[in-house]
Formats: C-alpha cells, structure tokens, sequence
C-alpha cells in the first residue's frame, strides 16, 4: 500500500469513527444489548426506523409504538420487524436534545 491510499484509508477510518460518535446509543432492556441509531434520523412516534443492533451485529428495521421522555431518558417502544417483537429501549435524554430528536425539541 503506497502512502496515496494510506491516506486515503486513514481518512476514510476517520470519517467512519466521526460518524459513530455522533450516533444516539441506547440500550434494549429486553435483550440486555446495545443500539444505535445515526445521527440525521428522525425518531417520532408511528415512524419507521433503521437502526444498528449489537446483538444482530446488522441494521434492523422497525415501527416505533411509543416515544416516552423522562427527565433522565427516553423509552422507545419499537415493533422489530426482523424478529417480529416489540422491543424496549432506553435512550440518552442528553443526546436526543443535542440531535433536536426530542418530540418537543424544536418548540423548546
């Protein structure tokens, strides 16, 4: 490998790792793993979502059924459409503001 595409693997592993850090990482109480979804996606009640499943180790679509905001967190209610369950997690109320994914977010 010639230091041209060095460069451009290195950047490209930063690119990967910068968009990882900016992901909304929860955690299934059903499954006693971890979740992630991207920055950019909208989390509403009664919307599909993508989003990564540690326990999968792949993207998973589902339905979110309910959205609830604690002061401390956020419980998402989701229909998993690859296992066809609902499952539970429980999301940073920090960075569902910083990402304005909060319900109420814009009006505040």
């Amino acid at each position: 490998m010639d230091l041209k595409e060095s460069m451009k693997f290195f950047i490209f592993c930063l690119c990967l790792l910068a968009n990882l850090v900016e992901a909304w990482e929860g955690y299934d109480r059903d499954q006693g793993t971890y979740i992630e979804i991207e920055k950019g996606t909208l989390v509403r009640e009664n919307l599909d979502i993508e989003f990564y499943d540690y326990y999968e180790a792949d993207y998973v679509q589902g339905y979110i059924e309910s959205f609830i905001e604690y002061e401390w967190h956020i419980e998402l209610r989701v229909y998993d459409y690859k296992q066809d369950k609902y499952r539970t997690f429980e999301m940073s109320n920090y960075n569902c503001r910083k990402y304005n994914r909060c319900r109420n977010s814009s009006e505040k």
